[in-house]
C-alpha cells in the first residue's frame, strides 16, 4: 500500500460513521452516512467525543509548504484550494478524547498546540476545526507529505508553549542550577536541529556553538557562566545521545538530499512524489533481506525437502503474513536460485564437498533413531556407502 493509500484509510477510519458535509458551505451542512459524505467536498474529520486530526486553516496564497520555511513538521495531508490557493492541514495524532468524562488535561495540552501552530503559521484564528476539505474530492489539489502519527509531545517541540502547558519532563529547568538548565535548554533545540545534519561533526559543531551562546546570554537560575570544560562535556553528552537515539518525526526523519533532486527541474510536488518512490523500493529492499534471512534458516527435512512455510517465514522474519504471501515467489525463486548454487558448488568441490553434503544427509537420518549419537560412533554395519575417486 503507498503512502497516499496508507494515509486516506488512516482519515476514512478515523471519520464519525455519520459526519457533517457538504458540497458547498455557502448552502449549509447535512449530516449523511459515512459513504455519503465521502463524496461531498467538506467533511467532519473527528467524531465528537475524540479528536485525531489537528487541522489548520491557513487563508494565504501559496502557503503549502509554509511550515518547512517556519521548521514545523510536516503535515498528514495539505488539501490546496485551485483558485485561490489558501490550505488546509491535517496532522494525524494518538486519540486525544474530549467527552465530559475524559481527561482534562490533554485536551487542554492539544489546545494549546493548536494555538501556537495557528499564531506561528497565521492561520485563521476563528477556525473551529469542525468542517474541513475532503481530501477524497477532486475540488482540491491534494498531496500526502507524511504517514506518521505524531504525538502531541512531538508537535510541542517546534512550538513555544505557554509554561502552564509544557509536561514536566519537557520543561526546562529553571531553578535548579546552571548545569541544568544548560542542558535543558540546549537537548530541546538540538532535536529540532538534527535533521539539518549529514554527519555527526557537523551536528556538535552547531550544538557546541548554541552552547556557548546560551552560556553567554546568561541564566535564570544563577548569575555567572559556566567554563568551557562544563559547556564541552554537556555538548558531547547531548549529541552522542540525539545524535544516536532520537528519531525525531515527520521531516525529521528524512534524508534529504540522498536523490540529489535540488539540481533538477523538478517542481516540489514532483520531487515529494520521487521520494516517496526511492523511500518505497528502500523499504521492499529491507524487507526481502529479512524474508531472505528467514528462509535461509529453514531446515532441510529427512525427505530432503526444505521445512518453508508462509507462517515460519513470517513468525521468523518478524514480518506480518499478508507481508511474506506478496512477496512468496520472490522468496520461493531466491530459495531455487541457492538451491541451484549449492549443487553447483557441492559438484565443484568435487570429493570433499560430495563428502560433507553425504554427511549431513547421514545425520538427518540417525536424527531419527531413538537415540542419536555422534557420526564417528554411529554403527555403519547395514549402511554401504561407496566413495569413488576419480
Amino acid at each position: 500500500m503507498q503512502l497516499k493509500e496508507r494515509v486516506l484509510q488512516t482519515f476514512v477510519n478515523a471519520l464519525p460513521e455519520k459526519p457533517y458535509c457538504s458540497f458547498d458551505l455557502k448552502e449549509g451542512v447535512k449530516i449523511w452516512p459515512k459513504e455519503g459524505a465521502l463524496k461531498t467536498n467538506y467533511i467532519q474529520a473527528n467524531p465528537p467525543t475524540s479528536k485525531s486530526w489537528l487541522i489548520i486553516d491557513i487563508d494565504q496564497p501559496d502557503s503549502t509548504f509554509l511550515y518547512e520555511k517556519l521548521g514545523l513538521p510536516a503535515p498528514n495531508i495539505i488539501s490546496i484550494n485551485r483558485d485561490n490557493r489558501h490550505v488546509h492541514y491535517f496532522y494525524n495524532i494518538h486519540e486525544v478524547y474530549t467527552s465530559k468524562n475524559a481527561h482534562t488535561a490533554p485536551q487542554e495540552y492539544l489546545k494549546a498546540i493548536e494555538r501556537a501552530y495557528v499564531e506561528k503559521l497565521d492561520a485563521d484564528k476563528g477556525y473551529t476545526g469542525l468542517i474541513a476539505k475532503n481530501p477524497l474530492s477532486d475540488e482540491w489539489f491534494t498531496i500526502y507529505p507524511t504517514d506518521h502519527k505524531y504525538s502531541l509531545g512531538e508537535l510541542a517541540e517546534h512550538v513555544e508553549l505557554k509554561r502552564d502547558f509544557i509536561p514536566l519532563t519537557r520543561q526546562i529547568r529553571e531553578n535548579e542550577g546552571r548545569n541544568n538548565e544548560l542542558f535543558d535548554k540546549l537537548r530541546f533545540w538540538s532535536y529540532a536541529e538534527k535533521k539539518n545534519h549529514n554527519s555527526y561533526e557537523s551536528f556538535h559543531s552547531a550544538c557546541l556553538a548554541k552552547g556557548k551562546g546560551i552560556n553567554g546570554q546568561g541564566y535564570n537560575s544563577a548569575t555567572g557562566y559556566l567554563p568551557t570544560s562544563e559547556i564541552e562535556a554537556t555538548v558531547k553528552s547531548i549529541t552522542k545521545w540525539t545524535w544516536k537515539h532520537y528519531k525525531g518525526a515527520g521531516t525529521n526523519t528524512k534524508n534529504r538530499g540522498v536523490m540529489c533532486l535540488n539540481k533538477t527541474q523538478l517542481t516540489a510536488t514532483e520531487k515529494m512524489q520521487a521520494g516517496a518512490l526511492y523511500s518505497a523500493e528502500i523499504k521492499r529492499g529491507k524487507t526481502f533481506d529479512k524474508l531472505k534471512r528467514a528462509a535461509r534458516g529453514a531446515k532441510l527435512g529427512i525427505d530432503l525437502k526444505l521445512n518453508l512455510n508462509q507462517a515460519d517465514i513470517a513468525q521468523r522474519s518478524g514480518m506480518s503474513l499478508s507481508t511474506v504471501k506478496r512477496c512468496w515467489v520472490a522468496v520461493l525463486d531466491y530459495i531455487f536460485k541457492g538451491v541451484i548454487r549449492g549443487i553447483s558448488d557441492i559438484s565443484a568441490g568435487g570429493l570433499e564437498a560430495m563428502a560433507l553434503f553425504v554427511g549431513e544427509v547421514v545425520r538427518l537420518i540417525l536424527d531419527r533413531r531413538p537415540q542419536n549419537v555422534p557420526l564417528d560412533e554411529a554403527d555403519w554395519s547395514d549402511f554401504e556407502l561407496g566413495l569413488v575417486e576419480r
